[in-house]
């Protein structure tokens, strides 16, 4: 497990400088889940290029910026470029500039500042490929900060035994919530009728679809199942460029 400080210093990017302004922060998170209490599994699912990663990552630097200690569960992407769709995300500078592109003396300063904001924050990087519940759960344990959030992208990628149910993925996950007394929340490829998430039963508290528009870049996000409260929905904007997502354009950010 390392710390998104540590990513950022063995990349490629220009040094941090004092940071300034509040930075990104995701529409609605605190009515789709932003509050993530601690004790609960919460599961985000929609089809292949809905915005799941962002929508996760979103909802991780809420988490964080409250000054939660914060950890994500890669099983897909790399520690490195996790680290670069954040950057991205708070910097306001396409992921394709960050990622070997040339920067302008403006977009520079941004990367800078964003930076330095992220890497004060107790956001925590783990490569996950290849890794159980178990040991999941055991590198929170021996974790120099005590996580209270643990993100999981993607569920079907946790490793269980052959043949074993992926219903067995979201007990474990469940358990792990509870025993360790932190918020767990995951997102999955498949649909919550198909992951069997669709009513209230299980060991899954919240349940959520993000769901893609008619429009381009479209989307919709939907609390499709809460045994602790409402189930809200909201439309979003997917920025694809900066791995983020807005409110709808000419729309104020949604209030409650």
């Amino acid at each position: 497990m390392r710390s998104l400080r540590d990513v950022f210093g063995s990349l490629p990017l220009p040094p941090a400088a004092p940071a300034t302004g509040g930075g990104y922060a995701m529409p609605a998170a605190h009515l789709l889940g932003g509050d993530l209490p601690q004790g609960h599994l919460h599961v985000w699912s929609g089809p292949p290029g809905a915005g799941k990663t962002a929508f996760l990552l979103g909802l991780l630097l809420d988490a964080a910026r409250r000054g939660r200690g914060t950890c994500l569960a890669s099983y897909d992407l790399s520690a490195g470029a996790v680290a670069l769709r954040m950057l991205a995300m708070e910097s306001d500078v396409p992921l394709a500039l960050l990622d070997g592109g040339v920067l302008s003396p403006a977009e520079t300063e941004a990367v800078a500042r964003a930076r330095a904001r992220l890497a004060g924050l107790p956001l925590f990087l783990q490569e996950s490929r290849g890794l159980t519940v178990g040991s999941l759960a055991d590198r929170c344990v021996r974790s120099a900060r005590r996580i209270d959030v643990l993100g999981v992208d993607y569920v079907e990628a946790v490793v269980r035994p052959t043949e074993t149910p992926l219903s067995s993925v979201f007990r474990d996950l469940s358990t792990l919530a509870h025993q360790r007394w932190m918020a767990v929340v995951a997102v999955a490829r498949s649909s919550p009728v198909d992951l069997g998430l669709a009513g209230r039963g299980g060991p899954v508290d919240r349940v959520g679809w993000i769901a893609t528009g008619t429009e381009p870049a479209q989307g919709e996000a939907t609390v499709v199942a809460n045994r602790h409260g409402a189930t809200p929905s909201c439309r979003l904007r997917l920025d694809p460029d900066r791995a983020r997502w807005l409110a709808p354009e000419g729309s104020p950010p949604p209030k409650g």
